[in-house]
């Protein structure tokens, strides 16, 4: 990958070359349309895990909610992910299961409460 510093001194090598001025145009204005896939790296698509992926991996959660990295990697072979996409979905998922498990509680406290008066 180009850096920022080597596209300014092709530019600037571009800038100072005995060209004509229509030659000079012409290549700087080819070096900035290509600028971005020359410096700015490219953004990952997201991927999207299957279904059987998801039940695997909510088996594994329900028998062990944090995992070692040992069992990560196994885990992720199994699935056919990586490491580090099986990290952050059981980070997500402890995340939505706390969440959703607090809001259940507060529900019934407030149940309880309501019976009680």
């Amino acid at each position: 990958m180009v850096q920022q510093t080597d596209f300014n001194y092709i530019s600037k090598d571009i800038l100072d070359s005995g060209l004509s001025l229509h030659e000079k145009k012409e290549l700087l204005k080819r070096l900035y349309d290509n600028y971005n896939l020359l410096v700015v790296p490219k953004k990952r698509k997201r991927t999207t895990i299957s279904k059987s992926t998801k039940e695997f991996l909510e088996k594994v959660f329900e028998k062990k909610q944090w995992i070692t990295r040992e069992e990560r990697q196994i885990v992720a072979m199994e699935c056919g992910i990586t490491p580090l996409q099986v990290r952050i979905w059981v980070c997500c998922y402890l995340y939505t299961f706390t969440t959703h498990h607090y809001i259940l509680l507060t529900i019934s406290y407030i149940y309880i409460y309501i019976y009680i008066l």
